[in-house]
């Protein structure tokens, strides 16, 4: 919240990706092979929405490389409970960006 987006690395398949929710969840071990950018989450986004359904409720919200007309205008959710999602997180804080 405090420094922005976090870069993260996932698994993707498009198997695992529900194109009228734009919601995405993976529960394997596969090798990571994407990055995005976690712009926020939302505790309360129905597990229903992933063709998986995981146990809980709850999502990041992903800002994707693919552009606007991908997803929902570019972004899409992953369930918190995904395997791969928090396998390789990067923030970088830049002071020297932030207006005067």
């Amino acid at each position: 919240v405090e420094f922005g987006a976090v870069d993260a690395d996932m698994f993707w398949d498009d198997g695992n990706f529900n194109s009228s929710t734009d919601a995405y969840y993976y529960s394997g071990s596969s090798v990571i092979n994407h990055g995005i950018s976690i712009v926020g989450w939302d505790d309360n986004y129905s597990k229903s929405n992933f063709n998986t359904t995981p146990a809980n409720d709850g999502a990041w919200i992903i800002k994707n490389s693919w552009g606007t007309s991908w997803g929902d205008s570019g972004y899409f959710y992953i369930s918190y409970e995904d395997t791969k999602i928090a396998s390789n997180c990067h923030v970088f804080k830049a002071t020297w960006c932030r207006p005067p």
